[in-house]
C-alpha cells in the first residue's frame, strides 16, 4: 500500500508581516520582503470581501503574486495607511445616481452616468461581465478602463434611469 502523505492541497503563501516592509517610491506602493527589494507591488482584496482589510493579495508589477497578508493590523501604522491608499485607489467606485443616456454602438454601450453634480461618459464592452447586478441590489459597471461604478440600489433609480439600464441587466 502506497504511504499517503498529509500534504496541503494548496500552498497559499502567506506573507509573513513582520517580515514585509511596504514603502513608497514615486507614487507607487512597492515592498521589501525578508530584506528583498521586489519593487513595485499591487494589492487586491481577496475574497471575503465584506473584510476588506484581511486576506490581501500582493502581486509583483508582472501581476505575479508574491503571496497573502492576512491582516492589515499586523503592519505598522505607517504601513497600514500605504496599503490603505493603494487599495482605495483601486476600489475607488464613484456613486451612480442616474443613467442620463444609454447608445449602443459598434459592440459597446456608451452610458452617461450622473456622478453627483457632474455627467462622465463611459464606455462598457461585454455588458454581460461589465454591468452586474447583484444579489442584494447593487449594480456594479466597469468601463473599458477597469473604472468601476456602483448603483447602491438599482430600484431606487428614478424610472427614466432604470428604463435605460434594464436591458442590460442580467
Amino acid at each position: 500500500m502506497p504511504e499517503t502523505q498529509n500534504t496541503p492541497l494548496m500552498d497559499i503563501g502567506f506573507l509573513d508581516a513582520a517580515a514585509s516592509e511596504f514603502y513608497e517610491a514615486g507614487g507607487f506602493l512597492c515592498l521589501k520582503l525578508d530584506g528583498e527589494d521586489k519593487g513595485r507591488v499591487m494589492v487586491r482584496r481577496v475574497l471575503p470581501l465584506g473584510d476588506p482589510d484581511r486576506f490581501l493579495s500582493v502581486a509583483d508589477a508582472e501581476q505575479k503574486e508574491i503571496g497573502i497578508l492576512r491582516d492589515m493590523a499586523e503592519l505598522t501604522q505607517e504601513q497600514r495607511g500605504m496599503v490603505g491608499r493603494e487599495l482605495s485607489t483601486r476600489y475607488h467606485c464613484p456613486e451612480v445616481l442616474s443613467v442620463a443616456a444609454v447608445k449602443e454602438k459598434m459592440g459597446y454601450v456608451y452610458l452617461d452616468l450622473s456622478l453627483g453634480g457632474q455627467i462622465r461618459s463611459v464606455a462598457v464592452k461585454d455588458v454581460t461581465k461589465n454591468i452586474r447586478l447583484a444579489f442584494d441590489g447593487r449594480l456594479y459597471i466597469v468601463d473599458v478602463d477597469g473604472n468601476r461604478y456602483v448603483v447602491s440600489k438599482v430600484d431606487a433609480l428614478d424610472a427614466a434611469s432604470l428604463r435605460r439600464i434594464e436591458p442590460y441587466l442580467f
